[in-house]
């Protein structure tokens, strides 16, 4: 009985000196890890952050070791990095945590994790005086919090939580309902799942000097990513918001979104990697008015992961190298090359983008948009080639585009007229003014042929490939396509003359436009009005008018206009019918008739710039409106 008595202590003595040995151990290991540990998460929140114009840094302020627990203290600084905004909130917080020692911390078997541990952490954010006042929101709890479980081979599991806050102040309040957060990583694979979870914000701002609220609830964020063999996280990740809701108090208007979210997912095989993303909204209300849902799903495929890797690189090598007042840096000839190599190995892949589909829906129908560009190696591509080749390459380098737009008709009505009544107009007017526009749309789709009328639907297509390519069936230059769509991007020594048609115009001023009629080759001049506003009076011959005029409108001093109207006038031998009038906008609403007397017919069409124009955009309407001309003239003066 004694023998057996001693063993069975002798036992329990050997098991309580390991697990003190080990508990010692474990405390030793802790400390005298921590600093190459922090040295590696410092370097990959560096690598993480670049470019994104702050940076975040660890360090270890204290770390105090027990035999069962220790104590350890981090700081935690945001900094301004090179072209970080001005107004961002440089500061240090900092974090206590409290260890318990393994291979059996209290809290983890608490928690249901009985096998052995490296350590339990308890981290807080800790009270500082520049955090005071966010203690003092929290009614005293910590604001942050976290409770993580380490395994012996660097792997973990915890969760975390904000603390609510509540603020009321004499020109709103705000309510946070705090978030909940859960988590693993594993060590080996860098595989980290996670879900983050935030009930509900709402903002009351009414009595600030710009009144709204807003409101959100039932935020979700899920994640599970790994590293993946060519640097980048591998895996998926989603969010959602169940609802947002925006209130202008000085305007009225009510915004409120149902079921928000997106999601994205990232694979890789042995040489390439795959991006798919997905947007969604449930649904969209304008003051009570239901706009509809959406969804766009976007697809890159065959990306070559080494050469996106080096180009990852090379981005964040140039960033890094910024000036400390933010000035951009060239890319070096050395870079430059880099640079060429890699694109050059990405296209070898023939990657592929996809828009499939855009869809937006409404109870009067549907739009939808798909696009597919497939891209290929160029045969030749030299980083020392002048700007004036990029069409070439770029022609080289695209392989496919396809793309297609459905417009519903009913649905594009609807939604005009409900913005319309939401603009004030009775809901009979805002109908009828919903479906001149559409009608004119529909007009101006088929005479520009960006699309054709398909029973209710407006619908148009594109496709190149093999170099050629053409519009709703009908063949248009491949080279004069490239060279309009990357017109901005030609060479220096291009002639100020052929500016206008490859860019964005702010503005139309008589020079722009008599280049424009130059092109044509009709004859013009140019003269001013007893306003002072100038006017271009265009020949009229061929045309079938009497006059065909510019008229400029909104102009400045130097005569660059916001607007113009081009304005002809028919004249006939005998009364022109109203009827003939009223045929022709039902049939040409991109344009506007009416009757100066009985004998003289006016045909009128507006060209703004307001937001800017193309230049090909401008030339088209103006080249489209006088090739009317005699179609117009033949109509009205018919017998």
């Amino acid at each position: 009985m004694k023998k057996a008595v001693g063993i069975t202590a002798g036992v329990v003595v050997v098991l309580a000196a390991g697990w003190l040995g080990a508990t010692w151990y474990t405390g030793k290991r802790i400390e005298s890890e921590a600093p190459a540990q922090l040295a590696a998460v410092n370097k990959e929140m560096a690598d993480a952050l670049a470019g994104m114009g702050f940076t975040l840094t660890i360090q270890q302020l204290d770390h105090a070791r027990g035999f069962f627990t220790s104590r350890a203290r981090y700081s935690i600084a945001l900094a301004k990095a090179p072209g970080g905004p001005e107004d961002l909130p440089e500061g240090t917080v900092e974090v206590v945590s409290d260890i318990e020692h393994g291979p059996f911390p209290r809290r983890a078997i608490a928690g249901g994790h009985l096998l052995p541990k490296l350590a339990f952490v308890h981290s807080e954010l800790a009270e500082t005086e520049n955090l005071k006042p966010l203690f003092e929101l929290t009614k005293g709890a910590t604001p942050l919090w976290g409770d993580t479980v380490v395994s012996y081979n660097g792997d973990s599991v915890g969760t975390a939580g904000i603390a609510p806050i509540e603020i009321s102040r004499e020109d709103g309040s705000l309510k946070f309902s705090g978030a909940h957060a859960e988590g693993r990583f594993v060590r080996a694979s860098k595989n980290s799942v996670g879900h983050i979870a935030i009930g509900q914000v709402i903002l009351d701002a009414s009595k600030a000097e710009s009144p709204l609220k807003l409101d959100m609830a039932g935020l979700n964020f899920d994640f599970d990513t790994r590293m993946g063999q060519f640097g980048f996280g591998i895996g998926s990740s989603n969010a959602k918001i169940d609802r947002f809701g925006f209130e202008d108090i000085e305007t009225g208007a009510k915004i409120a979104l149902q079921g928000l979210g997106y999601t994205v997912a990232l694979t890789e095989n042995d040489t390439n990697i795959n991006l798919e993303a997905g947007y969604q909204v449930g649904q969209i209300t304008v003051n009570g008015n239901d706009f509809g849902k959406g969804q766009a799903t976007l697809k890159m495929e065959r990306l070559d992961g080494k050469a996106a890797a080096e180009l990852s690189r090379l981005y964040r090598e140039l960033v890094t190298s910024m000036s400390d007042d933010g000035d951009d840096v060239s890319l070096t000839e050395e870079q430059r090359q880099q640079a060429l190599q890699q694109v050059k190995q990405l296209l070898a892949g023939n990657p592929s983008l996809r828009l499939d589909p855009l869809v937006w829906q409404t109870g009067k129908g549907e739009s939808r948009v798909t696009l597919a560009v497939d891209l290929a190696k160029p045969a030749e591509a030299d980083a020392a080639a002048s700007a004036a080749t990029l069409p070439d390459t770029v022609r080289e380098a695209v392989k496919a585009i396809d793309l297609k737009v459905t417009l519903s008709k009913p649905m594009l009505q609807d939604l005009i007229a409900q913005y319309m009544q939401g603009q004030g107009l009775e809901a009979q007017e805002a109908a009828s003014e919903a479906s001149d526009q559409v009608g004119s749309l529909a007009g101006m789709a088929e005479m520009l042929n960006i699309g054709k009328n398909d029973g209710d639907n407006i619908v148009g297509t594109f496709h190149y490939a093999d170099g050629t390519a053409n519009l709703n069936g009908q063949a248009i230059p491949a080279d004069e396509l490239f060279d309009n769509l990357l017109g901005g991007l030609v060479a220096d020594d291009a002639s100020e003359a052929d500016e206008p048609a490859g860019q964005m115009l702010g503005a139309v001023d008589p020079t722009i436009i008599g280049g424009i009629l130059d092109e044509t080759g009709i004859s013009y001049e140019t003269d001013v009005s007893e306003t002072g506003m100038p006017f271009i009076r265009i020949d009229a011959a061929h045309t079938g008018a009497s006059s065909v005029r510019v008229d400029f409108n909104d102009c400045d001093e130097a005569s660059s206009c916001s607007d113009l109207m081009l304005r002809a006038v028919v004249a006939s031998a005998r009364p022109i019918p109203l009827t003939r009038i009223n045929d022709w906008n039902t049939r040409n609403r991109w344009t506007r008739a009416y009757l100066e007397d009985s004998k003289n017919a006016v045909l009128e069409m507006d060209v703004n710039a307001y937001g800017g124009i193309g230049g090909n955009g401008a030339s088209y309407l103006i080249s489209t409106f006088l090739t009317t001309l005699p179609a117009f003239a033949e109509v009205m003066t018919a017998k």
